[in-house]
């Protein structure tokens, strides 16, 4: 899943500038483990399945809020520092997943609003790479 856009909506979008030791959810970046991968809002595909090691609360949205829905194709990120171009910002990012730093541009980033969602995005990036997929 990626965004489409024309090269001049591209060139003309203005996006969302992030905070060093904030966190962030990044577009798939090659993750092996589709146990990790989060939606929009934090959450894993598993989160609210307790067979599946799932702590949601399914009371809390109904299956079809946003909160439930995919696609999954994100990960937990902690932008540790801010760069800057002639033309752009970008940022170096620390995956929760694997410790690795790698750039991000902030038109594959998305902030992360709640903090359940955070804790969910957590906990899917502490996961077991043995867990079940």
């Amino acid at each position: 899943y990626h965004r489409q856009l024309s090269a001049t909506s591209l060139a003309t979008r203005k996006y969302r500038r992030y905070s060093v030791r904030e966190y962030v959810l990044i577009s798939n970046h090659n993750c092996l483990h589709p146990h990790k991968l989060v939606n929009l809002h934090g959450y894993p595909s598993w989160w609210w399945n307790p067979h599946l090691g799932g702590k949601g609360n399914s009371s809390l949205f109904s299956k079809s809020s946003p909160e439930r829905r995919g696609p999954y194709c994100y990960l937990l990120a902690q932008v540790v520092s801010v760069h800057f171009e002639e033309d752009a910002q970008y940022y170096t990012v620390m995956r929760e997943d694997d410790r690795e730093r790698q750039r991000a541009d902030a038109e594959w980033m998305e902030p992360i609003k709640e903090p359940e969602g955070l804790e969910a995005a957590k906990t899917a990036a502490r996961r077991g790479d043995d867990a079940a997929d």
